[in-house]
């Protein structure tokens, strides 16, 4: 039994095509013209199994609203033509998926029947910047940043170990305090009124200090005020430079822990 569709839709705001195969490896073409989108879609491929290709040519230039809309249309109509008549199917299914700092839940009943009960809230406007968004790139960036520095700093003998700054900058102030410890923590207050910081979103750069403390193997603790997110977001890197150098400073010959190892 072979579980595969195709179909298209051709309309005066989109034109697509979906291949698709529930009984799939996982593999995927996807083209919609809305990177992100084109992320999730790739996601939902890989993880469910089902081979999908994906061609859209929407009226992104207004707004990606017509494509993501008419590609979930098309998507469903495929997967319905794919399931057939439904024999033998365990019909209802359910998945609880954490990704870091988030988790989702999510249940399906294959029933026939159309009803779709969301919860969603986002914080921003957008989820998505550079091709896919900036989370990526700022969250490995952090994370190798920490790497080099952990081999840089190596047995930590005679640093200072713990260092901290106070950054004002114009309207803004950022509080930084580090310790070399060999433990990984990050305990951040920011608090950006907007989702973008120039072309950085303003809730990675949370995740970016979160990754280096992680990697790096060195307690974090920072906060900031002010009123312009710029400046903010500047003092608190200052501010974090300034405790970092500060806390590698060589004074003496020991290694400053009881333990005898950091």
């Amino acid at each position: 039994m072979t579980r595969i569709a195709k179909v298209s839709r051709k309309t005066s705001e989109t034109d697509i095509n979906i291949e698709l195969d529930i009984d799939g490896t996982g593999k995927y073409e996807i083209d919609t013209g809305v990177n992100f989108f084109n992320h999730m879609l790739e996601s939902f491929s890989k993880h469910s199994f089902i081979d999908l290709k994906v061609k859209a040519i929407g009226d992104i230039e207004i707004d990606d609203h017509h494509t993501v809309e008419d590609v979930g249309i098309l998507l469903g109509e495929a997967f319905a033509n794919a399931i057939g008549d439904k024999k033998g199917i365990r019909r209802m299914g359910h998945a609880i998926v954490p990704m870091d700092d988030s988790v989702a839940t999510v249940a399906i009943d294959i029933s026939g029947r159309s009803y779709c009960n969301m919860d969603l809230k986002f914080k921003n406007d957008k989820i998505g910047d550079i091709e896919i968004d900036d989370h990526h790139t700022v969250e490995d960036v952090g994370i190798l940043l920490g790497e080099a520095f952990a081999q840089a700093i190596g047995d930590k003998k005679g640093i200072r170990r713990m260092g901290h700054a106070i950054v004002p900058m114009d309207d803004s102030v950022a509080t930084v305090a580090i310790d070399i410890s060999g433990r990984s923590y990050c305990n951040m207050d920011l608090d950006f009124k907007h989702d973008k910081i120039g072309d950085l979103s303003s809730d990675v750069v949370v995740h970016f200090f979160e990754s280096f403390a992680s990697s790096g193997k060195i307690n974090i603790y920072g906060t900031c005020e002010g009123a312009n997110d710029h400046h903010k977001a500047e003092a608190l890197f200052k501010a974090f430079a300034k405790s970092l150098y500060d806390g590698c400073k060589i004074e003496h010959d020991e290694i400053l822990s009881t333990k005898g190892v950091l």
